[in-house]
C-alpha cells in the first residue's frame, strides 16, 4: 500500500471540505444520501437537470432522492454514480456513520477512506 500512498489522496478530507464549505458547519457522523447527492452535484457543477437527462432519469426522481423523500435503487445509484464519474460504492460510504462503530471498525473505516482516490471530486 505505501507504494499507492504518493497517487492516492485523501478523499474523507475532500469530501469534508466541500460539505463544510457548502453548509459553513462540521460534519459529523453519517450524511443522508441525498444530502450527499445534492453537495456533490452541485460541487461538479450539474444541475438537476442535467444530471438526471444524463442518468436516464425523470429530473423529479433526482429531486426527491436529494430531498431524502424517495430511496435510491442501485440500478439509479450505479446511473448517478457514472455521470458524476464516482464509483457507487464511494457514494455509499460516506453514507455509514463511523461514530456508530465499533474503535476497531472506525480504524478500518479510516483506513480505507484514506485509500480512496481524491480525483473523484
Amino acid at each position: 500500500m505505501k507504494i499507492l500512498e504518493p497517487v492516492i489522496g485523501d478523499f474523507q478530507d475532500d469530501v469534508s471540505s466541500i460539505l463544510n464549505t457548502n453548509l459553513n458547519t462540521p460534519v459529523r457522523g453519517a450524511l443522508k444520501f441525498g444530502n450527499l447527492l445534492a453537495l456533490i452535484r452541485e460541487h461538479k457543477g450539474f444541475l438537476q437537470k442535467t444530471l438526471a437527462k444524463e442518468a436516464g432519469m425523470n429530473v423529479s426522481v433526482i429531486c426527491e432522492i436529494e430531498n431524502n423523500r424517495r430511496e435510491v435503487s442501485l440500478k439509479s445509484l450505479k446511473k448517478i454514480a457514472k455521470v458524476l464519474d464516482i464509483p457507487y460504492q464511494v457514494l455509499l460510504l460516506y453514507t455509514l456513520d463511523p461514530t456508530k462503530m465499533s474503535e476497531d471498525k472506525q480504524d478500518a473505516f479510516s483506513k480505507i477512506v484514506k485509500l480512496i482516490n481524491n480525483d473523484f471530486l
